[in-house]
């Protein structure tokens, strides 16, 4: 916050609920929207400020921010221009599934029995029926390598298994938001980011953000400017499988020669 404070901009933080002095807890299932909600309220209390410039409120965030701040976007129209440094670029359910693949790599297995637990995961929690739940909570259930992490996921009877409801929270795919968006957005991953899969990010947002949005956020709104992903020097775009994948950034291009 000092960075930006120090180049001349206002900065509005606060403690989350149960943090510092803030009090409360958030939902179970309710944790994104709840964050969201709170953003907006921080916005809607910088436009009552008579020192700040209505037309440049934007908004920066970290991690879980990728869907915070996209799910903030749907509900004002006052949010200029979006700053995410390492969020996702999936559900949560694919995200929780790299964190899992990730935790399994750095126990020292390999990168594809790491991408095996990913994709039992992932099988698990978009299970419709109980076959497909079985075909990936029974070799989770009897993974060695689960075990030798202290991780021990339980196969329920088809009398107790009830599929996963779309609408929960956990579906909620912020790249469905930003494509549409009609701000700049700002996006920054890194090559060696254990908790936020840069593959899928840098691909997975860049042309997006390249392409002209189809949807007005008010009556004032224009179709969002054609933008780009800018990358940190010693992030993603370091790797010429990364600079393939996003022409146009000129980290990018240095990276691929």
């Amino acid at each position: 916050m000092d960075i930006y404070r120090d180049l001349g901009y206002g900065v509005l933080c606060w403690d989350t609920p149960g943090v510092g002095d803030s009090t409360g807890r958030f939902g179970h299932d309710t944790r994104l929207d709840e964050r969201a909600s709170i953003l907006v309220a921080a916005i809607d209390l910088l436009l009552t400020e008579p020192d700040v410039d209505l037309q440049m409120i934007g908004v920066w965030g970290i991690s879980q921010a990728g869907y915070v701040i996209p799910l903030a976007s749907l509900q004002t129209d006052a949010i200029a221009f979006m700053i995410m440094n390492s969020c996702p670029a999936a559900d949560t359910i694919v995200q929780g599934a790299y964190l899992a693949g990730q935790l399994v790599e750095c126990a020292g297995y390999s990168e594809e029995e790491a991408r095996q637990i990913e994709t039992w995961s992932i099988g698990f929690d978009y299970a419709r029926t109980y076959d497909e739940h079985l075909a990936n909570v029974v070799p989770l259930n009897e993974s060695d390598i689960l075990h030798s992490l202290g991780i021990h996921i339980s196969v329920e009877s088809e009398t107790r298994w009830i599929p996963e409801d779309p609408e929960r929270w956990i579906f909620f795919n912020s790249i469905e938001v930003i494509e549409k968006t009609t701000v700049p957005v700002l996006a920054f991953f890194g090559e060696l980011d254990r908790q936020v899969n840069p593959i899928r990010g840098v691909p997975s947002t860049g042309p997006r953000l390249r392409e002209p949005a189809t949807r007005t956020t008010g009556p004032n709104s224009s179709p969002a400017p054609i933008t780009t992903s800018s990358c940190a020097r010693w992030g993603a775009c370091r790797s010429g499988a990364f600079a393939q994948r996003t022409p146009g950034c000129d980290m990018c291009r240095s990276a691929s020669r």
